[in-house]
């Protein structure tokens, strides 16, 4: 079933539907798949997909390869910017203190112009004081609305505490929309935004809970999930190409949402340890691991790293003084520059990994994002010298270590094929 939302004529046209008392329990949406939840098909894109299908690749694909260095003007300058901009509330704002300290030493440059306190409503304010200060932060970073080109989206409608679906993701649908148009006029050259939905809010407590509480940051999984399936269906006043174009392209980034603490099937959890008190704002555990998996979902998207510079640092802890600033990924003793060895946060296991897989063969190196999403392969990683966190960035991801009829090896130990990477 295609999304639920449709806008004619300027007219929004929405259903109410079933009450939260009366809704099964909530499945994260990478999870529901081709199955449906009341009568509405899951998946993070249509048809029970979680990667994009061919119309959504090709527009990813196409935008991808437009965004490129730009000087104040907006005109394409080798030793222009790329800025990336994070639009939305106290969340969001969190997670872009820790990217717009990240060193990217190359065109990619992140500006946080998340605010505290601002949902879909309060972005959307018709003074346009939210976006006056968006393009503010901007210009005072010394670069200008004209070189924005991607944006990270987070955000949710506060005041809507009808818990009804699909009532409640349509009407958040058409907030989100608006606020994806207003996006696009503070920033014409804004070519994709993307978004991430929401962590779970199960460990809310209090009025936290009352403002936040599930099945709610559910629910922004399921409009943003609409919201692409209609632009991509071409509808009305969701135009990201040529000279009508009046939003950005809208794409999925990470998926955060799970069921409070449970392992989702792809291995993605979410612990109480990333949230405060309060149970929705993040520790700096939770901070830096959100900003470390956008990170290494830019670096390694097939889409967004033709633009995403390889130079920038995956490390996306905040910045220390020089003397106590420890590098990311340091040379592992008694190696030689260029010697063969697979470095994890700076250590080789290359001895344990000849243990565990009982060779020093051809063996090839698969690693796949907690999604289950394939993000880099290496060929015959014992006879090169591979650094994972330079390649992936911070972060878990699994590690699957093939042999040379493709087949996985079957290691000598029970280990986890979980790896973390600092």
């Amino acid at each position: 079933m295609n999304a639920p939302l449709s806008i004619l004529a300027g007219l929004v046209i929405v259903t109410t539907g079933t009450p939260a008392a009366d809704l099964p329990p909530p499945v994260p949406l990478n999870e529901l798949g081709t199955a449906k939840y009341l009568g509405f098909t899951g998946g993070l894109y249509a048809d029970g997909r979680n990667e994009p299908p061919a119309a959504q690749a090709d527009a990813l694909r196409k935008m991808s390869a437009a965004i490129q260095p730009l000087d104040q003007d907006g005109k394409p300058d080798p030793k222009g910017k790329i800025v990336v901009v994070g639009i939305g509330a106290s969340v969001c704002r969190q997670i872009f203190d820790v990217l717009d300290k990240t060193d990217t030493r190359g065109p990619v440059v992140f500006l946080n112009c998340a605010k505290g306190g601002h949902d879909v409503n309060k972005i959307s304010d018709p003074g346009r004081k939210y976006w006056e200060s968006a393009a503010d932060t901007v210009r005072k970073a010394g670069l200008s609305p004209a070189q924005v080109q991607v944006a990270w989206y987070q955000s949710d409608d506060l005041g809507d505490t009808r818990d009804d679906f699909p009532g409640r993701p349509q009407r958040l649908q058409e907030g989100i929309a608006k606020n994806m148009r207003e996006l696009k006029q503070t920033f014409p050259n804004a070519r994709i935004c993307y978004h991430s939905a929401r962590h779970t809010t199960a460990f809310a407590t209090g009025k936290a809970k009352d403002k936040h509480g599930e099945p709610r940051p559910w629910h922004v999984g399921w409009a943003v999930k609409w919201l692409i399936e209609a632009q991509t269906a071409g509808q009305a006043g969701l135009q990201f190409e040529g000279a009508a174009a009046t939003v950005p392209l809208i794409a999925w980034a990470t998926y955060f949402w799970t069921e409070a603490d449970k392992p989702r099937k792809d291995g993605y959890q979410w612990t109480r340890d990333m949230n405060v008190a309060d149970g929705i704002h993040l520790t700096d555990a939770g901070k830096n691991r959100v900003a470390g998996e956008l990170l290494a979902f830019w670096r390694t998207d097939p889409f967004a790293r033709t633009w995403f510079d390889p130079k920038v640092v995956t490390d996306a802890a905040p910045a220390t003084s020089a003397k106590n600033a420890k590098p990311q990924v340091v040379a592992a003793q008694n190696l030689k520059p260029g010697e063969a060895a697979l470095l994890i946060n700076g250590k080789s296991k290359f001895a344990k990994l000849e243990r565990l897989l009982a060779t020093t063969g051809p063996v090839r190196l698969v690693a796949f994002d907690m999604s289950g999403r394939q993000i880099l392969e290496i060929e015959d990683v014992f006879h090169k010298r591979t650094e994972l966190n330079s390649l992936l960035g911070s972060g878990e991801f699994r590690l699957h270590f093939l042999g040379k009829d493709g087949q996985r090896i079957r290691m000598t130990m029970e280990v986890p094929d979980v790896v973390k990477l600092k």
